[in-house]
């Protein structure tokens, strides 16, 4: 049996819709996800999928053809312990492939072609529908049993309708970045100060030295400080008024030449009559 040819496992299975995600909270490689088995798909529409309760945001008048481009987002776990392997949410890009080519695993051709755009679906992939004995190492180990949360987001997404998504996934992707370097930031920031609480709380000669010699650096360095910021402003102050002094010289030595210069005109004057 090739890729895509409709016929799967009894144990490959859509098992429930689900509500479209906006992609803020989803699992990463290494989390745990619980078993879909315990999660109650929402009370709206009866699924033509699953026989089901649906979410009817689906669009049911566009489903996938075999060699459509289709772009999903998904999150791939492992049925028996629960463990998240893969993920597009994680990597901030959707994945884009030709579906019913055998470009992807045989479960994935062979149902998405019975979903429709907008869908988001659960996933019971059989072994045999999956990786097989071969598995899929160094994440899925051989004859390992799949679950994956599927987003259908586009059939035929035209070449504009991608460039757009990929700015806004490349912009999304640098926010929660910062996003996530703030909030370790501030974790560590945190921890830092937990640790020197401890510190000042805790006993032993070696924490009180260490604490009492930073606190008489800090204190030394403090006076310090101040004792050269009054240095400054008394030398400021006495530059100020040495200025001020030979400002007030040389006001008097100009007033005296300029009385000497006037008596000796008067005596030039007298002494010529």
């Amino acid at each position: 049996m090739g890729a895509g040819d409709g016929v799967v496992s009894a144990g490959t299975r859509i098992t429930e819709e689900m509500v479209p995600g906006d992609g803020k909270s989803f699992a990463k490689t290494g989390d745990k996800v619980r078993s879909s088995a315990h999660h109650q798909p929402q009370p709206t529409l009866g699924s033509p999928l699953t026989g089901q309760p649906s979410t009817h945001l689906a669009d049911p008048c566009v489903c996938p053809r075999r060699t459509a481009q289709v772009v999903v987002h998904y999150t791939g776990c492992l049925a028996e312990t629960g463990r998240c392997f893969d993920s597009s949410r994680a990597r901030g890009h959707a994945f884009t492939f030709p579906i019913g080519c055998g470009k992807v695993i045989k479960g994935w051709d062979t149902l998405l072609l019975k979903c429709s755009r907008g869908a988001r679906v659960s996933m019971h992939i059989a072994a045999a529908d999956a990786y097989g004995p071969a598995g899929h190492p160094p994440n899925v180990p051989r004859n390992a049993d799949l679950v994956f949360d599927v987003e259908l987001l586009h059939i035929n997404e035209p070449l504009v309708q991608e460039g757009i998504r990929f700015k806004r996934e490349v912009a999304e992707n640098a926010r929660r970045e910062e996003d996530e370097k703030a909030a370790s930031a501030e974790a560590a920031r945190q921890s830092a100060g937990g640790d020197g609480t401890k510190r000042a709380r805790g006993g032993g000669s070696g924490i009180d030295s260490d604490s009492s010699s930073s606190s008489f650096s800090s204190s030394e360095s403090s006076g310090a400080a101040r004792k050269r910021k009054k240095r400054e402003k008394k030398e400021k102050k006495e530059k100020k008024e040495r200025k001020k002094e030979r400002k007030k010289e040389k006001k008097s030595k100009k007033g005296k030449d300029g009385k000497s210069e006037k008596s000796d005109r008067k005596k030039e004057k007298k002494h010529r009559h």
